[in-house]
């Protein structure tokens, strides 16, 4: 079953990592319309299936045929990079213009690094990169350094899974707060749960940015090296790189990058709200922006 969420005027469904957005311009913005008794508006309303860009032509085929199944009028197939390219577009009045976008996904395994030039609706990929590096790098990192400050503890919980668990989501936490501030140091407390002892965890500011400065080498390696695909066949320079996915890790990688071509060339979107709205966007044909709430139209 699709959870759904209303956005401005447009209703996206979600399934796993796959999303179904259905753009509806005769509703009021207050309604919400759930996936299990809104066949008519399904049929009715014209649906973009945004699938990752690894995708293979047979996977995109039967995510359009289960969309078709649930009820949808599937009137467009768009991979999530090429759907945040033109949400960008269209909130930036850029419609006209011939621009060359890097659009940097970061997701929970892996990080997509794309290139499309991009005029109107008219996209073309010019190269893309897969990483195996993602949000979790750093919470495992975090992890791994609070099960080190246990074992100096006397407390292994290498093999304890559901200790595991919750030490998992104690770094996923500080991660979070420490992506968010700059505080000098996140202390956070540990409880073992088969004696329900407290032990205190703390991770310094430095010990944390070390972290994130690992993995965004990474990404900042692959970077420049489309750069220099991009110079090597003339392409130009890239006019904005688009930040989408993980947002304490996206944020990082957006102060990272303002500093290396200024904040004008760095946009960032949190989660996936740009590749549904661009995905809405694309299905619907709109082709006026209206700033105002941010209501397409």
């Amino acid at each position: 079953m699709f959870n759904s969420q209303y956005i401005s005027n447009g209703i996206y469904y979600r399934y796993k990592e796959t999303r179904i957005a259905s753009y509806n311009d005769t509703l009021g913005k207050s309604m919400m319309i759930h996936p299990e008794d809104s066949g008519a508006v399904k049929k009715a309303n014209p649906t973009a299936v945004i699938y990752p860009i690894e995708y293979s032509e047979e996977m995109v085929q039967s995510l359009k045929k289960r969309a078709v199944t649930e009820g949808y009028h599937v009137t467009e197939l768009i991979s999530a990079p090429k759907a945040a390219a033109i949400y960008y577009m269209y909130q930036t009045g850029n419609l006209d213009k011939k621009m060359l976008i890097r659009i940097i996904d970061i997701h929970k395994e892996t990080t997509g690094i794309t290139l499309l030039e991009i005029q109107g609706k008219e996209v073309t990929r010019k190269m893309h990169q897969n990483l195996a590096v993602g949000s979790e790098y750093l919470t495992e990192k975090i992890k791994g350094y609070y099960m080190e400050q246990l074992k100096g503890k006397k407390r292994d919980v290498s093999g304890d899974s559901l200790s595991l668990l919750s030490l998992r989501h104690l770094a996923k936490t500080t991660k979070e707060r420490m992506g968010k501030n700059r505080s000098a140091e996140d202390r956070c407390t540990f409880v073992f749960q088969k004696d329900d002892t407290s032990y205190p965890l703390s991770i310094t500011r430095e010990v944390y940015d070390q972290f994130l400065k690992e993995m965004l080498q990474e990404i900042t390696s692959a970077i420049n090296e489309s750069e220099r695909v991009i110079t090597s066949r003339g392409w130009g320079q890239a006019h904005v790189n688009l930040l989408t996915g993980a947002a304490s890790e996206n944020q990082a990688l957006s102060r990272s990058l303002g500093h290396r071509y200024g904040t004008g060339k760095v946009a960032s979107y949190q989660g996936s709200d740009a590749s549904i709205l661009g995905g809405a966007i694309s299905a619907s044909g709109t082709k006026r922006y209206v700033d105002e709430g941010g209501i397409f139209l």
